[in-house]
């Protein structure tokens, strides 16, 4: 009976085509960033507007914004001053309000929007309430 010794260089000459350990390495988290940018992309498709409805809230802050559906429009109510104005479709999943705020949503988990980042004088994130 034969022993034949296999060592991790010999399995990497194999399997990937080189022989230095580093290498392996590097392919591996290429592999994992490859694979998170897919995630990424299918978590940041095109939302419906059913999705986005719902409160959003700065933690701990008391801020809020409701996002609500009236005849197929989106509306944006702030509570800390009662305003509620339209927002339109800009781009993917990004809306633009008064005064061109943009209001993008993201985070999407059981069929609803998590996240809302509203940019405008200032950028704050919503989370879903």
């Amino acid at each position: 009976m034969k022993t034949v010794l296999i060592t991790t260089s010999f399995i990497c000459t194999i399997l990937f085509g080189f022989s230095n350990k580093n290498n392996i390495s590097t392919t591996i988290e290429n592999k994992n960033v490859e694979v998170e940018k897919r995630i990424q992309s299918i978590n940041q498709k095109e939302f419906s507007a059913t999705q986005l409805l719902g409160t959003y809230e700065i933690e701990n802050q008391g801020y809020s914004i409701k996002i609500t559906l009236k005849d197929k429009v989106l509306y944006a109510e702030q509570s800390w001053n009662k305003a509620s104005y339209i927002i339109k479709k800009s781009k993917g999943n990004t809306f633009i309000g008064e005064d061109e705020k943009r209001f993008t949503f993201s985070n999407l988990n059981n069929g609803l929007v998590q996240q809302l980042t509203v940019e405008g004088e200032r950028k704050a994130l919503f989370i879903r309430k």
